[in-house]
């Protein structure tokens, strides 16, 4: 009998360690806000968001207002990548991103939709943005696109 309770505090003990690894293994994110500029000036556009993308592989984005202001909640700590995407309004109305680097969009080019965001940062491959996050700390990132 005295064997039995033994392997069940043992059995208990394991559990136990293995639900508190467990609390400890989520991935750690942060908060992320600031400011972006479009040649000095705020944006003013509809449709612009922010991207990161984590070491992971893990992303989060954000909207940017019309006066360049954001918050990014969930997003991955440690070194950081960073993009911008241009959501226009589609013929039925749904928001789309641009054209990606090299797509031709006779579209965007001719009206209202032209992506305002240079093409170099259109995409976390391209970009040379980049961010140190760390968890429980203020972040701040403001930019200024300049073409």
């Amino acid at each position: 009998m005295a064997c039995f309770r033994f392997r069940r505090s043992v059995l208990l003990l394991a559990c136990a360690c293995a639900v508190v690894g467990v609390w400890g293994c989520s991935p750690s994110v942060t908060e992320v806000s600031g400011t972006i500029k479009i040649k000095g000036q705020p944006p003013n556009v509809k449709g612009l968001e922010i991207s990161f993308l984590g070491a992971d592989g893990r992303a989060a984005s954000a909207q940017i207002n019309s006066d360049g202001t954001y918050t990014a909640t969930a997003v991955p700590t440690g070194d950081v990548k960073v993009c911008f995407v241009h959501m226009r309004a589609g013929t039925d109305g749904r928001r789309r991103p641009g054209p990606k680097p090299g797509q031709d969009d006779d579209a965007a080019a001719k009206g209202p939709g032209v992506d305002p965001i240079p093409e170099a940062l259109r995409d976390t491959t391209t970009s040379k943005i980049s961010v140190k996050l760390v968890a429980g700390q203020k972040n701040v990132l403001d930019y200024d696109m300049k073409p």
